[in-house]
């Protein structure tokens, strides 16, 4: 009995502070973005690395899917200017940590000519993607909804209020899974799953990455 004991918490322990740690800045490259932003990021590799040693190579990820999307042209809300989208690819990857259970995210990569290492991009963003919504890397990513930046969620008991999710966000997720015909009744079961928390205990950052999801999955639902 002792010997399975011992097995199960091998199975669910591993250094979930690892996992959220913010990245050294030597790991962060920096590109150019919208709007004259530069975005910070770290490579595939690296969050492949941090996985590995945080989980103790317990992870798993899967390609749900992969598609091909046409440019598109689109209107700035903030400019009122007709923008042209190009074509890129898309895919939708499921990671799993055991113990933690799964997250899916939808990662893209602009059309370049090389089909092959196009999808390879559009894969592994979709991984990195994903992980954040363990935590992982989540520091990087800024707000596209508020001018906040985003933090690693607290644990629940030691949450400060300027981290929880803003009443904006919770309405912003609700009305996309209404405009994905999701039925009312499953709404609140869906925005959690996306989550990975109930919502009393949603952070801004959990939020922002959760809407990033949703909007990519009613974009796959139109195009499919």
């Amino acid at each position: 009995m002792d010997d399975v004991v011992k097995i199960m918490d091998m199975e669910r322990a591993f250094k979930e502070e690892e996992l959220t740690r913010p990245f050294d800045r030597r790991d962060i490259k920096s590109r150019d973005g919208a709007y004259g932003k530069k975005l910070d990021y770290v490579e595939g590799h690296k969050v492949i690395e941090r996985l590995n040693r945080a989980t103790g190579n317990r992870w798993s990820s899967e390609v749900i899917s992969v598609q091909k999307h046409q440019a598109e042209k689109h209107t700035d809300k903030r400019t009122g200017e007709s923008v042209a989208y190009p074509s890129y690819w898309s895919a939708l990857v499921r990671l799993t940590i055991l113990s933690m259970g799964s997250r899916m995210q939808v990662g893209t990569k602009a059309i370049t000519g090389n089909e092959e290492n196009d999808i390879k991009g559009a894969i592994t963003d979709g991984l990195k993607k994903a992980a954040t919504l363990f935590g992982v890397g989540l520091e990087l990513y800024e707000s596209d909804d508020e001018e906040t930046d985003v933090r690693p969620a607290a644990e629940p008991g030691r949450q400060v209020e300027q981290d929880r999710m803003t009443e904006g966000q919770r309405k912003l997720l609700f009305t996309i899974c209404e405009e994905m015909g999701i039925p009312e009744e499953s709404r609140h079961e869906h925005v959690e799953a996306k989550l990975g928390v109930d919502l009393e205990h949603a952070t801004r950052g959990m939020a922002t990455i959760a809407i990033q999801e949703l909007k990519a999955e009613k974009r796959l639902l139109r195009v499919s």
